[in-house]
């Protein structure tokens, strides 16, 4: 059996853990004792959700990945995907009234019909020279 000291991703507390054949255990000093293999992903991406949560009760504001350890943030980007869609995912942060993909279709569109305009305006003051110098 293999024991070693770590720190809970939860409230940073020590914990020791050891492996015996494939189950991992924890066994804590404190209340948190759910990590490792027979976590199923759901009770995962709940942690990731609640340790967001619980930052954001204790700070007052919308956690930044500096308010986390580096392993924090590699595990909550892992469950819930980039930090402003955990954050969303988590129910702290409201999702954008338009997704990003809208926006873009709506800015190509633009664009589009911007270029159109100057292309028509160019060809109307050649068109008008081009008279011009024929008379």
């Amino acid at each position: 059996m293999f024991y070693a000291v770590s720190e809970c991703v939860l409230c940073h507390g020590l914990f020791f853990c050891g492996i015996i054949s494939c189950a991992f255990f924890v066994v804590t000093q404190g209340k948190h004792f759910l990590w490792g293999a027979v976590m199923e992903n759901q009770d995962k991406t709940q942690l990731a959700v609640n340790m967001l949560k619980q930052k954001y009760n204790e700070l007052g504001r919308f956690p930044k990945k500096e308010d986390f350890g580096s392993q924090d943030v590699c595990f909550i980007k892992q469950k819930l995907g980039p930090w402003p869609r955990a954050l969303e995912k988590a129910g702290i942060k409201t999702p954008p009234e338009i997704s990003s993909a809208e926006k873009n279709k709506l800015k190509r569109k633009r664009i589009r019909k911007n270029h159109k305009l100057r292309s028509a305006e160019q060809n109307e003051k050649l068109s008008l020279k081009t008279k011009e110098e024929n008379q």
